[in-house]
């Protein structure tokens, strides 16, 4: 229904304004918002349940199918620069996504992140009868296309993800880690981090006691995901 709705569309821009209000309209338990700056455009999903695991294997899923329909709806695999994601846990953080092939980096929500010139990207497609078939058989066709991520984007997310490793999994200091990771003052690290994930420093450090306790549900959380992409894709 929602590839049903972009064919009327021209852009790739009034097709990601278009699937932001079918999300509203349905209301269910996800929703998105698009924000743009003067270089990127950020798909921005996020689901209200009960469980944060739950909700970031929901955003995941969807944030895949929200790739597949936008490739389908310009006839070629979209120029993503990362999938941004909110787990501070995630398996995959700071590598390929092995889906989307693009770095998975870690944010205050999921989002899919495009460069500014794909938003006036034409439609090249038509409706089909069967559109979702159309949109898999294209994402599967190819491996998806990354946009090169700014030398300075790419740093820092190998940063957040050391910084926050190390927080959680040793007492080493603030000043300690940021000398380590080639910052002058620590304050520039507590500031790129806060501004990044939302969280302070100590923030981050006083949730390790909590994700050792709870290694039993992440790893069930990653099975269920593991099992809910696989339906997806068979």
């Amino acid at each position: 229904m929602m590839l049903a709705c972009l064919a009327d569309r021209k852009t790739l821009g009034a097709a990601l304004d278009r699937m932001v209000r079918y999300l509203a309209f349905r209301q269910s338990a996800l929703s998105a918002k698009v924000t743009t700056s003067r270089r990127w455009i950020d798909f921005k999903i996020a689901a209200q349940v009960r469980r944060d695991e739950d909700s970031s294997v929901l955003e995941e899923s969807h944030a895949q199918f929200i790739f597949q329909a936008i490739s389908w709806f310009t006839g070629q695999a979209a120029p993503l620069v990362h999938l941004q994601t909110h787990r501070a846990d995630h398996p995959l953080l700071g590598r390929r996504h092995p889906l989307l092939g693009v770095p998975l980096v870690l944010g205050r929500t999921t989002a899919l992140r495009f460069p500014i010139s794909a938003y006036n990207l034409p439609r090249r497609t038509v409706i089909a009868d069967n559109p979702v078939l159309e949109a898999v058989d294209l994402w599967m066709s190819g491996a998806p296309v990354a946009w090169p991520l700014a030398r300075r984007d790419s740093r820092n997310a190998e940063i957040l993800s050391s910084a926050i490793a190390r927080l959680q999994s040793s007492q080493d200091s603030l000043d300690t880690i940021a000398e380590s990771l080639g910052y002058a003052e620590p304050r520039s690290l507590r500031r790129l981090i806060k501004n990044k994930t939302g969280k302070s420093p100590s923030e981050w450090r006083a949730l390790s006691g909590e994700t050792r306790e709870s290694m039993g549900a992440l790893l069930h959380a990653r099975t269920r995901a593991r099992e809910m992409l696989a339906r997806l894709i068979f």
